[in-house]
C-alpha cells in the first residue's frame, strides 16, 4: 500500500469535510490602508532538523508563526549568490502546527529546504493582532465587539508573509512575489538578541533581510534600509 502524503491542501479538505471553515467575519475581513509589522527573527538554525525541533520549542508562544530559508537551493550551484529561498506562515490554524508546516513544506513539489549552505529562520510576530468587528446580535450595526483575525488567508501574519515575500522575492515562493498588496505596509526585521548572536554568525541575514522595508501603495516604490544603531 502506498501511504499518500499530507499536504496542507489535503488537510485543508479534510477540515472543510469535518465543519471547520474560515470563521464568517473573516471571510468579510478587509485589509488595512497601512500594514505596521514588528518581526523578531530567531535562528540562525543550521540544518532542517534544527528548524523543525525550534519551531516545537516556541509552540507554546502564539506570536511564532513565520519562517523563513536563507541560501541556495541546490549545494552544487557554486556561482550563485545566496538568496532569501522561502518565507511561510502558519496563522491560528488548529489542523496544523508550525512545526508540521514546515515539515509537510520540505516534502512539496519543487521546494528544497535540506540542501547545504542553507540556514533557517523562525519569526515572532511582535505587533498587535488585527481586528475587525464582528456582529453578536441579528441586528446588523448594533452589539459589535472587537474579534482577532489571524487565519491563513487573512489577518496580520498573512499579510506580512504577503508584505515580506513582495519585497524580498523568495525564490522558491511561487505566489506573490510580483502582486502588491493592496496596502501600504512598513516591517521592522529584528534578529532575536537573547539568543546571543555573533555578527559573523548572521551575517548572512544581515547581507539579505533589511531592518527596515517601506512601501507606499500609491508610490508603488519598495524602500530597504539598513538601521545604524548596535543593540536593539
Amino acid at each position: 500500500m502506498v501511504r499518500s502524503k499530507r499536504t496542507r491542501s489535503r488537510l485543508s479538505d479534510v477540515s472543510r469535510a469535518f465543519g471547520f471553515t474560515e470563521p464568517e467575519y473573516s471571510k468579510n475581513y478587509q485589509p488595512p490602508t497601512l500594514l505596521m509589522s514588528w518581526v523578531r527573527w530567531h535562528g540562525p538554525y543550521n540544518s532542517f532538523d534544527e528548524w523543525i525541533e525550534a519551531a516545537e520549542k516556541y509552540h507554546d508562544n502564539e506570536r511564532v508563526r513565520l519562517y523563513m530559508a536563507l541560501g541556495k537551493k541546490r549545494w552544487f550551484s557554486i556561482l550563485d549568490q545566496p538568496k532569501v529561498q522561502y518565507i511561510g506562515l502558519n496563522a491560528r490554524d488548529s489542523n496544523l502546527k508550525l512545526h508540521k508546516e514546515m515539515e509537510d513544506k520540505k516534502n512539496s513539489k519543487g521546494k528544497t529546504f535540506g540542501a547545504a549552505f542553507n540556514e533557517f529562520w523562525v519569526g515572532e510576530l511582535i505587533s498587535d493582532w488585527d481586528k475587525v468587528a464582528k456582529s453578536r446580535s441579528t441586528t446588523e450595526g448594533c452589539d459589535a465587539e472587537s474579534v482577532e483575525i489571524d487565519t491563513p488567508n487573512n489577518g496580520l501574519t498573512k499579510n506580512t508573509e504577503k508584505s515580506l515575500i513582495f519585497a524580498l522575492k523568495p525564490e522558491q515562493d511561487d505566489k506573490d512575489q510580483f502582486a502588491p498588496p493592496a496596502f501600504s505596509f512598513r516591517i521592522i526585521n529584528q534578529v532575536c538578541t537573547n539568543d546571543k548572536h555573533t555578527k559573523r554568525i548572521i551575517r548572512r541575514f544581515q547581507n539579505l533581510i533589511p531592518d527596515y522595508i517601506e512601501y507606499n501603495l500609491d508610490g508603488d516604490e519598495i524602500k530597504k534600509y539598513r538601521l545604524t544603531f548596535e543593540d536593539w
